[in-house]
């Protein structure tokens, strides 16, 4: 802005719009901002102005979480991510790397009012215990709005301050660990309403034998409270303001804050992830740097990423890798099988082996189905307190239903469908009475947060986890799921689905593959092909070279009948080029064995090369011999002939002399010396004619 007003000469005050404000929303609110195509033109006559023609209108929703799912936009994937439109009109990213890490640039503006949910992971070198970790509000003091949140590190410890309308309110964790440890660290904050609540590391409390559930001490990990306010709009965040991290624009005034030195990663508000690196909205002095140069080499192996196909976390001293969906082993790199679930089939655990936190729940589970009746997913109960977590698909959308001992809720994702025939990763996460449910790694409306349970303890069976029926008395009785399943996963311990598996007490129906023969039987005719989508299929039209399918420069061959082929450039791979190869470098070394074969062969070759050279030297010799003889007399060709009539003239020149090559020069010479023959034939005298005299 200050660029602004000096190229301008222009004092420029921001102006706070926010229908929200006097709207009569019960609950989430939204400023839906809409930008005509038409500017809108001021003229003065000193100057002409022209603006974008924008405007605001309230809307009681959620934006980020009712967004209906569409095509692939430009904005669709990011980081590299190509996007791949499907049947349902969803979309999936082929970019595995960046499944959980790709989403919307850091910068909150008009349409996200209400702050319900901010989680933040950030990482501080034990040097550096002070520093501000974000900050969304005013400017400057003459601002009309004075709502803002402030998260900052002081002396190693995170301290919260929030103003909602009233007087500024301050959650401090004092009595936690020290931050600033070089360690990774994650921070939630919650609210709901007027109550306000901060976690560190979600309060990852060693469990012992002893341990008594209503002796839990969260003092050193958690800390909440309930804002003051006299204003009848409080629980609105009033503040359409840019989200400034790691340090304050020195335009800045309203707040003051040390810089942070140190790393931070996985900022997420609303179930959004915000790309950090990518096209930054604005910064001063440093630029941020991408990575985070302190624990990235221990993410690295002779420059190759230590997780193969996963998410590298780290500490001080070591890396550990988080799979991606379909993913396992200790770098990631072991594809997980498939496994098909037929009629009354099923998977029975016992998680006893299993430390287990009644605060804490993670599952995590992949599904491939196109069925349209109702199935059990996974669930998990106490058949004597009723206590319970249930995931279920219904009319073919993700429904997830729990009860921590007060009352049972149930939630939804209503746009966006299971049963379309693709691979789906459900996670099912909870710290007290907090839930989180992502589909295929949340955002939009793959994921609901919930906090409508008042219970922050969950007692159940441990030998009660099923997948795939329900049962009574280990026999399905209803909602059984016909598809495939693999990746089943507890606190990101991988589990089975056939018998002598990890965690697996029993097994029925369940078998090894995924199968499909959609197009078996040849049910398309004419000059249509069958494309198996999945036990479904669909006739098209063959594609073609004309449809230039090849991507990335490729060269397309057309062998119609049987469709295309496509030669890639060098760097790219697949079966229309649409894949990125790295290249492989290897040392060349070669054995001794192989040294001593190329000697012998060079040896051979330089033998036949001599043997060659003589022969052709011999060869040469006797055809020189032969062009001409030695004693060659060249003079019987020619008469004597004297020009006045005398016998001086009786020798004549020998061309041997000249014919002869000069290696036989000392034989020619000799011949020289020798006394030449006289011809023995007449003279042959010419006749003299006396000139005629003049008249």
């Amino acid at each position: 802005m200050a660029e602004l007003e000096t190229d301008t000469g222009l004092e420029i005050t921001m102006v706070s719009i926010d229908e929200c404000i006097p709207n009569e929303c019960l609950r989430e609110c939204s400023s839906v901002l809409t930008i005509s195509e038409s500017p809108v033109i001021v003229d003065t006559p000193e100057a002409s102005f022209v603006s974008v023609n924008s405007y605001e209108v309230a809307e009681c929703s959620c934006a980020v979480k009712e967004t209906p799912s569409g095509g692939c936009l430009t904005t669709t994937c990011h980081n590299g991510g190509t996007c791949i439109p499907l049947d349902s009109g969803t979309w999936v990213s082929n970019a595995n790397v960046w499944r959980q890490h790709s989403l919307e640039r850091v910068r909150l503006a008009g349409d996200i009012v209400s702050v319900r949910r901010i989680s933040h992971q950030h990482r501080v070198p034990h040097i550096v215990c002070d520093g501000m970790l974000f900050y969304n509000g005013p400017l400057t003091s003459a601002e009309s709005t004075t709502d803002y949140i402030l998260l900052q590190l002081v002396a190693g410890k995170p301290r919260l301050t929030m103003k909602f309308g009233g007087n500024s309110e301050v959650l401090n964790l004092a009595s936690s660990e020290d931050l600033a440890d070089g360690n990774w660290h994650k921070i939630d904050i919650f609210r709901s309403g007027m109550v306000v609540e901060m976690v560190v590391d979600s309060c990852n409390v060693e469990v012992n034998e002893d341990f008594n559930l209503s002796q839990m001490n969260e003092n050193s990990c958690r800390t909440g409270l309930t804002l003051s306010s006299d204003s009848e709009t409080a629980e609105t965040f009033e503040c359409n303001r840019p989200l400034q991290l790691g340090g304050l624009d020195p335009s800045t005034t309203f707040v003051s804050a040390d810089n942070f030195i140190g790393c931070i990663k996985n900022l997420i508000h609303d179930g959004r992830l915000y790309d950090l690196e990518v096209n930054p909205a604005g910064y001063e002095g440093s630029a941020p740097i991408g990575g985070c140069e302190s624990t990235d080499a221990l993410c690295t192996v002779n420059s190759t990423p230590y997780c193969v196909n996963g998410i590298c976390d780290t500490t001080t001293s070591e890396a550990v890798c988080i799979c991606h969906a379909g993913w396992t082993g200790t770098r990631c790199n072991q594809d997980l099988p498939e496994y098909d679930f037929a009629e009354d089939s099923y998977v029975l655990y016992d998680l006893s082996a299993f430390q287990i936190d009644p605060s804490v729940s993670d599952y995590y589970v992949m599904i491939r189905t196109r069925q349209t009746e109702d199935a059990l997913i996974w669930t998990i109960a106490n058949e004597n307190t009723y206590e319970h977590i249930t995931l279920e698909m219904v009319n073919g959308f993700l429904q997830a239903s729990w009860h921590l001992g007060d009352t049972t809720v149930t939630e939804s994702l209503p746009h966006y469908p299971l049963n379309n025939g693709e691979w789906h990763s459900i996670s099912f996460t909870r710290f007290n009475n907090f839930v989180t449910v992502k589909v295929d790694g949340g955002g939009s409306v793959r994921e609901f947060s919930s906090q409508e349970s008042e219970f922050r303890q969950l007692d159940v069976d441990l030998s009660s986890l099923k997948v795939g029926a329900m049962l009574v008395r280990e026999v399905v009785v209803s909602k059984n799921l016909l598809g495939c399943a693999q990746d089943v996963r507890f606190k990101n311990q991988f589990l089975g689905l056939v018998a002598d598996q990890t965690g697996v007490s029993d097994s029925q129906g369940v078998t090894e593959g995924c199968y499909t023969d959609a197009c078996g039987a040849n049910p398309c005719n004419g000059t249509y092909q069958c494309y198996d989508i999945w036990r479904e299929f669909e006739c098209r039209l063959p594609v073609t070279c004309a449809d230039s399918p090849c991507a990335n420069g490729g060269a397309c061959i057309d062998l119609q009948p049987d469709g295309f082929r496509c030669e890639c450039l060098e760097g790219f791979i697949g079966p229309t080029c649409e894949v990125t190869s790295e290249p492989i470098v290897t040392d060349l070394v070669l054995s001794t064995g192989a040294i001593i074969a190329i000697t012998i062969c060079l040896l051979f070759l330089i033998i036949i090369l001599l043997m060659l050279v003589v022969c052709k030297k011999r060869i040469d010799d006797r055809y020189e011999k032969e062009i001409l003889p030695i004693d060659y007399d060249s003079t019987e060709n020619f008469a004597r002939y004297d020009e006045e009539g005398e016998e001086g003239d009786t020798d004549t020149y020998d061309l041997s002399v000249l014919m002869a090559p000069d290696r036989y020069r000392d034989a020619v010479e000799e011949e020289e010396r020798m006394t030449i023959r006289p011809i023995e034939e007449p003279l042959v005298e010419a006749e003299r004619i006396t000139p005629a005299k003049p008249l």
